[in-house]
């Protein structure tokens, strides 16, 4: 079950987009765009083929926009940054624009992937298997895995430029909120699947471990 998207980290770090973009993959990226309102063109673009989605985000000039949706395989509708749910923002109008649709799409499922570990999931246990269908609440963890995600691409660009103090200093604060969250966080697991839970457990006391 994927938890977030890209919008999702803009939304908590939009400098994630720009100071670690080398943690992103880039799906697509000219320097021929012309946006008008809400409406990005690229006459070279083929956004449908390399899967660019609402969800994603784009940095035109060096501002990340949030994508909500893919017109054709040259056109994007995008907006500024906004709280989920709220009236779209134009980013106004240009042309000639650099762009590059970036994802962290990877580190969010390594995040993910993670979150399960230390929620004791396994869906090949041989005897008790479980996933995040049986977590009742899993949608609750979906900040942590965001603080996760940002935190490790930070860690990532940091480790390449450790002279970057500002890089170091953000992937520092990521991972003290991760870690701060997971102090409050108890999932409710339903083990036997017939919808009562049966075991609340405490992110706060480390991972749980499947024998």
């Amino acid at each position: 079950m994927a938890l977030i998207n890209d919008t999702d980290l803009l939304l908590l770090e939009p400098t994630l987009f720009t100071d670690a973009s080398t943690a992103a993959v880039l799906l697509e990226a000219a320097d021929d765009a012309t946006l008008s309102g809400s409406v990005l063109i690229s006459s070279t673009a083929e956004f449908n083929t390399v899967g660019v989605n609402a969800g994603h985000v784009v940095v035109v000039n060096g501002e990340p926009l949030e994508i909500t949706g893919a017109i054709g395989n040259t056109t994007l509708s995008v907006t500024k940054r906004r709280s989920p749910g709220s009236s779209i923002i134009k980013p106004g109008s240009g042309s000639g624009l650099t762009y590059e649709v970036l994802t962290f799409s990877p580190t969010i499922d390594a995040s993910e992937r993670w979150l399960d570990r230390v929620l004791g999931l396994d869906a090949n246990h041989p005897t008790q298997p479980l996933t995040s269908a049986n977590v009742q609440n899993y949608e609750e963890f979906a900040s942590l895995v965001a603080l996760h995600c940002i935190a490790s691409a930070f860690s990532q660009v940091s480790a390449a430029t450790p002279e970057d103090d500002s890089l170091r200093e953000r992937a520092e604060l990521y991972e003290r909120l991760d870690f701060e969250m997971r102090q409050h966080l108890v999932a409710s697991v339903d083990v036997n699947g017939n919808g009562v839970v049966d075991e609340r457990r405490r992110l706060a006391v480390g991972t749980w471990v499947r024998l």
